[in-house]
């Protein structure tokens, strides 16, 4: 009798545990009005290159998601506005408001204002699609798999605004993404060979990639 109560303890345990755990898209709705104002009411974000750019979190990983806000509110993944918005979460709604914007479909690439120039565009395929062995640079698809698109907990990093892009290779490189960065498989040892024009070439060319 008295192992059957344990057992059952335990049991009831392990599945508060993967309830607390697994996010509900209709829960995040109704929790996400807060990050309307900057990734915007279909979560698809917006480039502000006056300012910080808000990312598209639309169709992104879940379990991703979740995890960056983890890391905003410890501080590993720095953002003052960010660290803001995750301290008013507990776990439960990270993983709510995670799960949403995993279901909405991310926007087709719109023609900016004012486009890449050709040669910006050919070096940033070129870093992204094949690397540059002879700076140590690898391949984004190494990583974020087949067209940039994202490989399971890794991100899709296509369609995402350029500004934003670069703004987290230089969080990269300052030590600002330990979270993501932590060993030499992370980002930061391909960041730390990135110099300013490489880092403005990938990310303009990502940012004109179909999600």
């Amino acid at each position: 009798m008295k192992n059957s109560i344990i057992i059952m303890v335990v049991c009831f345990a392990a599945h508060v545990a993967i309830s607390a755990e697994s996010g509900d898209a209709a829960r995040g709705k109704a929790l996400s009005g807060a990050c309307v104002g900057c990734h915007q009411a279909d979560g698809n974000g917006r480039d502000n290159a006056s300012g910080e750019a808000w990312p598209r979190l639309a169709g992104l990983d879940a379990e991703y998601l979740a995890a960056q806000l983890a890391a905003y509110k410890s501080g590993e993944r720095k953002s003052a506005s960010m660290k803001t918005f995750s301290r008013m979460m507990d776990e439960q709604k990270m993983a709510d408001i995670a799960a949403y914007y995993a279901t909405l479909p991310p926007a087709p690439v719109t023609a900016a204002a004012a486009p890449p120039e050709e040669a910006l565009l050919a070096r940033g395929k070129v870093l992204a699609e094949q690397g540059d062995s002879e700076r140590n640079i690898q391949p984004c698809t190494q990583c974020h798999g087949a067209g940039n698109r994202g490989d399971g907990k890794i991100p899709a990093i296509t369609a995402q605004p350029a500004s934003y892009l670069r703004a987290q290779i230089i969080a990269w490189q300052r030590g600002d993404r330990p979270n993501d960065s932590a060993d030499d498989k992370g980002m930061f040892p391909n960041a730390s060979h990135l110099n300013k024009e490489d880092s403005a070439a990938v990310a303009a060319w990502l940012s004109t990639q179909e999600p």
